[in-house]
């Protein structure tokens, strides 16, 4: 081939030029090594310098794409009293590092006036509700919030205030993925009369207490009045219940007292209650 352009219409391809302007992204790809960054003023009146960077170029395409202006950010940036002394500091060149800064302050760069961390925009706190409330305007989830701030903007703790704004919303709480429906326990039906009985009290009726028995098989009710509730004046009104009918294979209660009783759990104790 006699030169690029001769191979490139060999396989049929169009060649199409771009200026650095319009190809802001991909160039950024190639410019992710730390280099000297070119400190632009801006002004709300006057607009930016015409001789930008690249990397300011794509800055300010990142910041086209956010709800405040780069002037705003810029501007409020330089007055925050932390992210106003990094500015001053990467201004003359400084290494945060000397400064007993962590990351990820210390990743902190500068392009067009506005901090950036690795490619996100550093808002300063008085704008961070703002851009929240942006993020926040589709309802849209923890997840895809985050997601999407990663994209474009970044404070520290933005994670913890995305999950606060979105637990705080009644709106997203209804969109939530709700918990799996509780699933009703039914009881199997059981083979015979009185292999079964449910017991419960119910009361006080006319100053008495009522123990409700209820045969599962047959739905055959026992009632019967006691003016005690102990376990030893159950155990009773049960014994005289099972002379009658037969010993029940399975007794279901609500666990209370009287049925949780060590007395009521072993048949070898002695009942001292006679009803």
């Amino acid at each position: 081939m006699a030169n690029y352009a001769d191979y490139l219409a060999h396989f049929n391809f169009d060649v199409v030029y771009k200026s650095t302007k319009e190809n802001v992204n991909a160039d950024y790809c190639s410019r992710i090594v730390r280099t000297p960054m070119i400190a632009k003023k801006l002004s709300a009146t006057e607009g930016r310098e015409s001789e930008d960077d690249e990397f300011d170029l794509f800055t300010m395409h990142q910041i086209s794409q956010l709800p405040i202006r780069a002037e705003q950010i810029a501007r409020e940036s330089r007055k925050d009293p932390s992210l106003g002394k990094i500015i001053q500091l990467l201004e003359t060149g400084a290494d945060l590092t000397r400064y007993e800064y962590k990351a990820p302050e210390a990743k902190y760069t500068l392009a067009a006036c506005c901090l950036l961390f690795e490619h996100r925009v550093v808002i300063p706190s008085v704008l961070r509700q703002f851009v929240l409330d942006d993020l926040h305007v589709s309802h849209i989830g923890i997840v895809k919030m985050k997601g999407l701030a990663r994209s474009f903007v970044y404070w520290p703790g933005i994670d913890a205030d995305i999950e606060k704004a979105v637990k705080s919303c009644s709106a997203c709480a209804r969109q939530a993925h709700l918990p799996p429906k509780f699933s009703d326990h039914h009881w199997q039906y059981p083979k015979g009369p009185w292999e079964r009985i449910h017991v419960d009290y119910a009361g006080p009726v006319a100053g008495s207490m009522l123990l409700i028995i209820v045969d599962a098989y047959s739905k055959w009710l026992e009632v019967k009045v006691t003016n005690s509730t102990t376990t030893s004046a159950t155990i009773g009104i049960l014994d005289e219940l099972f002379s009658r009918y037969g010993v029940p294979v399975i007794v279901v209660s609500d666990n209370g007292p009287q049925f949780a009783a060590a007395e009521f759990k072993d048949p070898r104790l002695p009942c001292k209650y006679t009803p």
